[in-house]
């Protein structure tokens, strides 16, 4: 445990002297019971400029005015308070991901996939490349 606590540390210190500070905003909504111990191993490593960067809420009646002091309604989730409807499928919202439903229907995969034929050779001669 010691070992990994020095290289967490090792790691924050290089990022906080070789790398700019990019961070705008993270929160971190209704996170597992575990995390305020990691939390506050981690947190006195963390620079103060990013740490108040930082936002643990929980998910409860509050949480809407939270996000909104520094989300656009327009932007959040309806789920979190917000006015947005179409966020999982708007072009201007990150895209989410539903990784245990199938990609594409039987029919479009045929459409994609097409009958498959062998070309003859007159099909393979590129113009000005001969074939043989």
């Amino acid at each position: 445990m010691r070992k990994l606590l020095h290289l967490f540390k090792q790691s924050l210190h290089i990022d906080d002297n070789y790398y700019p500070e990019r961070l705008g905003q993270m929160f971190f909504i209704n996170p597992p019971k575990i995390f305020p111990v990691l939390w506050d191993l981690v947190k006195h490593w963390i620079d103060p400029v990013t740490k108040a960067k930082i936002h643990v809420i929980k998910k409860g009646p509050q949480t809407s005015t939270a996000l909104l002091q520094h989300i656009d309604s327009d932007q959040l989730p309806q789920e979190y308070g917000g006015t947005c409807h179409s966020c999982p499928t708007s072009p201007d919202c990150i895209p989410v991901c539903e990784w245990n439903k199938k990609v594409a229907d039987d029919k479009e995969e045929e459409q994609l996939t097409g009958p498959i034929r062998e070309l003859n050779d007159e099909e393979l001669n590129i113009e000005g490349i001969k074939t043989e």
